[in-house]
């Protein structure tokens, strides 16, 4: 859902201050947030912290993505061939997480779904590459030990912001 258009003045007026940086943190990936915001002097942080987006410059990924590519290609797979058929169920691969949306299942299908997403990737993560995270309508499966908050401690550290306030 874009931003109303009140917010967006109030964030260009912010992006234009040069004394600090505006940054928007989500869990879509940097370009959705791009699209849908489309401000160019703010920055953004993507996919829960793993794409951080600054004016000027290519996307940063400060985690590997390769680390766990591979466990979440094979997980997808095997989710989309044991889950793909129950109705209201969508699964959304978005590099670094496997998405399991069950807001338009059944209770039944949903809770069906959950337990069979959460087996399938304890099955597949042999490495315990993977942590699982729990919300309202939705489960993911993404890289684990990397979060908003790092992202955040990776923004203040490579600009030396030891006294910024975030």
């Amino acid at each position: 859902i874009r931003p109303s258009s009140s917010v967006l003045r109030r964030l260009t007026q912010l992006g234009e201050v040069e004394s600090f940086s505006v940054f928007i943190i989500s869990g879509r990936p940097v370009e959705e947030l791009r699209r849908l915001v489309g401000i160019p002097s703010i920055s953004y942080i993507g996919q829960r912290g793993f794409e951080i987006s600054i004016p000027g410059r290519p996307i940063i990924y400060p985690v590997e993505r390769e680390t766990a590519a591979s466990v979440l290609h094979h997980a997808e797979l095997e989710v989309h061939r044991t889950l793909g058929s129950l109705a209201g169920i969508e699964i959304e691969n978005r590099g670094y997480g496997l998405i399991l949306h069950t807001a338009l299942a059944a209770p039944k299908a949903a809770s069906e779904a959950i337990q069979r997403f959460t087996e399938i990737i304890r099955r597949v993560d042999t490495a315990s590459a993977l942590e699982v995270l729990y919300g309202d309508g939705v489960v993911e499966a993404r890289l684990a030990g990397w979060g908003k908050g790092d992202a955040i401690i990776h923004i203040l550290r490579e600009a030396d912001a030891g006294s910024a306030l975030a």
